[in-house]
């Protein structure tokens, strides 16, 4: 596993980050309306805007995120801050979302850095409380 520099050098020495989903705003939510995930990663242990060294914003179709909303596919690419660098990209296919039992048809997604694999995030099978390797 090869990290990328932009990965290691915003990573590399950190110990706490802190992820924040933005909220949508109040007419996308009074409609319902399924808005692209936006997030911005914060280093250490609290959330000043000093502390703010990546950003990253879902990219997924608007009828998929309408109609699958908790089993659609995405992109999503973290970026550095300062010069919107990937520092880490996130795949994640079309899968069923979470049940009470699993034995098929489990959520995975693909982490890779510079173009690079890192690794796999995979749902194992399970009953009543689901379970990721």
């Amino acid at each position: 596993m090869v990290a990328s520099e932009v990965m290691e050098r915003n990573l590399g020495e950190t110990e706490n980050i802190i992820i924040n989903q933005l909220r949508k705003n109040c007419l996308q939510e009074a409609m319902g309306c399924e808005a692209k995930s936006e997030f911005k990663l914060y280093k250490g242990t609290e959330m000043n805007e000093s502390d703010i060294f990546a950003s990253a914003v879902e990219e997924s179709e608007f009828c998929v995120r309408l109609c699958c909303s908790q089993c659609h596919p995405y992109t999503m690419v973290v970026k550095e801050e300062s010069s919107g660098d990937e520092i880490v990209t996130l795949d994640r296919p079309f899968a069923c979302a979470a049940a009470g039992c699993k034995c098929c048809c489990y959520q995975n997604m693909t982490v890779s850095s510079g173009g690079q694999k890192l690794g796999k995030i995979t749902e194992d099978c399970y009953y009543c409380v689901p379970s990721f390797t």
